[in-house]
């Protein structure tokens, strides 16, 4: 073969290799960059009404993956399968927490894009949301429900004695006084929304708001399907500030709050390593929830120089707010400080009625990226009754907490326990579903009362459920820290069943730990398919403890699961996990919106 053939074929082979190359790469891409809607503040309101120049219905936010940095086209198709798009698109940005976006930077955490637009003049009923990307890749669809309702607006230069349109608009919608007109105060109906533009709402005293909340809202009665709606204006970030309440729905239902930032805390940071503070009434709560409520897309955090102390936490849902409420995309960070006291949390969620009401759908929670928190625990599910004579009010259906991000959290990342004195009587009977969350550098201390202690878990389970618990498709990396450790043995999972008959599903998980301990602590598991790594090999613990990881790591991997801590977690292209999972059908998309294969991966990352 003479030169100028050999020269030939490698050119052929080389073009043979770019086209199978070309080929993966755009097979590759076109997987990565397929646009999926993950969720949406607003899932029902008007068509019309808006009166902003710009837009004819509602202005709904959509976040989802994948929908590019350049504008594509958002439309509506609608209960008589007509398909338009939107009147207007506001924006269509990553979800960076800057504007015109909303408040919360959930890009940093799922890498998640935020897109706002208005609704066009449809008939009534039931239809979806789907976008074309600029690329012209067609989403998924998310569906929403036009309703009667009207459309308001709050502005700095309003009066509340105006109509609320967007021309003529109110000043504050605060219902906690009787002395001027405000809509808060039982004005609304369901399918109503009120839109802010950037106004600052704190606690006033002269509005004889002392000891209430920056906006109160009084007797407004939204529907399942028809909420009452309060949401941040694109491009406009309202911000509530509150020593004890923040937005407050009192004797109200159906209330979904999106886009707000909501600052508190009644207790002066010392910033320094001084006691526990012991909490007092009222308590620091950023945001109460409502039966039937949404809490999307909020920015949640402490005022400068202040901690949040008390019997609360950054998102409270107590009684029947806690009923089929969804908790999504909300960024929350630096709740409390060393100070705040073990009754304070996080988040708070707890049925806590004894009232013998109808049970209750459990909520879902998703999506949210808690970072920094120094209340005691993350995500936090409680319910108790140590009355013999009164049950814990029921709550059913299937409790799901997935796509969350928790990061430095001090104590349980996620916490779904109850407990009962009623004639040995589970508390609630429901079964719970933790999957796909990404959980790093949970368990910590310091020890806030030492009574309580802290505990050094990434997820404290069980008690008095009655209900199956599946925790699948998570990443864990390091639990506990010395000061969490003084008072118990630290473990990924404290599971306890008693005589409740719950059960324990743990696997397609991924643990990373910094020395050896158990991967479940107290209870018999159904324990399968997870990798299991620890950074430093040798036992540290007695035996007892190594007898309990022995027991707790049954059919697992003791295999570097070869993951890239960046700021998108990626696996090496050789990780044990990929391919390794056992399927589960019903989880389509990994943590960053991508599609699983046809063999899934151990973990959240495809």
């Amino acid at each position: 073969m003479n030169l100028d053939s050999v020269l030939r074929t490698l050119i052929f082979l080389l073009a043979m290799l770019s086209m199978i190359n070309n080929s993966t790469n755009a097979s590759d891409k076109s997987a990565a960059n397929e646009p999926v809607l993950a969720f949406s503040d607003l899932v029902n309101g008007p068509a019309t009404g808006l009166g902003d120049g710009l837009g004819e219905g509602a202005i709904v936010t959509v976040w989802g993956y994948h929908l590019g940095d350049e504008q594509g086209e958002v439309f509506f198709t609608d209960s008589a399968g007509v398909t338009r798009p939107a009147a207007h698109i506001y924006y269509w940005k990553k979800a960076d927490g800057q504007l015109p976006s909303g408040p919360a930077n959930l890009y940093e955490s799922h890498r998640l894009y935020e897109v706002s637009f208005s609704i066009p003049s449809v008939r009534l009923g039931y239809g979806t949301i789907f976008l074309k990307s600029s690329l012209g890749d067609i989403s998924n669809a998310l569906p929403f429900k036009v309703v009667t309702g009207k459309i308001f607006h709050i502005k700095k230069t309003g009066h509340n004695k105006n109509e609320g349109s967007f021309t003529s608009p109110w000043e504050f919608i605060n219902g906690d006084s009787t002395k001027v007109f405000a809509a808060g105060n039982g004005k609304l109906n369901a399918g109503d929304i009120v839109y802010f533009h950037g106004t600052v709402e704190k606690l006033d005293p002269d509005l004889g708001q002392k000891g209430r909340a920056a906006i109160f809202l009084r007797s407004l009665k939204g529907l399942a399907d028809a909420h009452i709606s309060l949401i941040s204006f694109p491009n406009t970030q309202t911000l509530v500030e509150s020593p004890t309440w923040g937005i407050h729905p009192y004797l109200s239902t159906g209330i979904n709050i999106s886009k707000f930032t909501v600052k508190g805390g009644q207790l002066v940071d010392p910033n320094d390593n001084s006691p526990t503070v012991s909490p007092k009434s009222p308590s620091t709560v950023q945001i109460s929830t409502t039966q039937n409520g949404r809490v999307v897309g909020n920015e949640l955090t402490d005022m400068d120089g202040r901690c949040s102390n008390g019997y609360g936490g950054a998102i409270v849902g107590g009684k029947e707010g806690l009923d089929n409420l969804k908790v999504f995309g909300n960024e929350i960070y630096n709740i409390g400080c060393r100070q705040t006291s073990h009754f304070h949390h996080t988040t708070y969620f707890t049925r806590r009625s004894q009232t013998g009401a109808n049970s209750i759908l459990a909520p879902e929670i998703a999506w949210n990226y808690l970072h920094n928190n120094m209340a005691k625990f993350g995500i936090h599910l409680y319910d108790q009754t140590n009355s013999n004579t009164k049950p814990c009010d029921q709550v059913t259906g299937t409790l799901k907490i997935h796509n969350n991000k928790i990061v430095n959290q001090r104590s349980v990342a996620i916490n779904v326990r109850t407990t009962s004195g009623f004639k040995n009587s589970p508390c609630w009977m429901v079964d719970t579903k933790i999957y796909n969350n990404i959980i790093l550098n949970v368990g910590l201390g310091p020890i806030a009362e030492k009574s309580n202690g802290t505990q050094p878990f990434a997820m404290l389970l069980g008690g008095a459920i009655a209900g199956t618990f599946n925790i699948y498709n998570n990443l864990v990396d390091n639990v506990g820290d010395t000061e969490s450790e003084k008072y118990g043995i630290p473990a990924i999972v404290a599971f306890t069943s008693n005589q409740w008959n719950s059960s324990l599903n743990f696997f397609n998980n991924i643990v990373i730990t910094k020395k050896s301990l158990p991967l479940i602590l107290n209870s018999e598991n159904n324990s399968s398919n997870n990798i299991v790594f620890s950074r430093i090999k040798e036992f540290s613990f007695r035996d007892k403890l190594e007898e309990l990881t022995s027991k707790s790591f049954k059919n697992t991997i003791h295999l570097d699961p070869k993951v890239n801590f960046g700021k998108k977690i990626t696996l090496e292209h050789d990780s044990p996990a990929i391919g390794s999972g056992i399927e589960v059908r019903e989880l389509t998309h990994d943590f960053y919106g991508v599609k699983f294969s046809n063999e899934q991966n151990i973990g959240p990352i495809q």
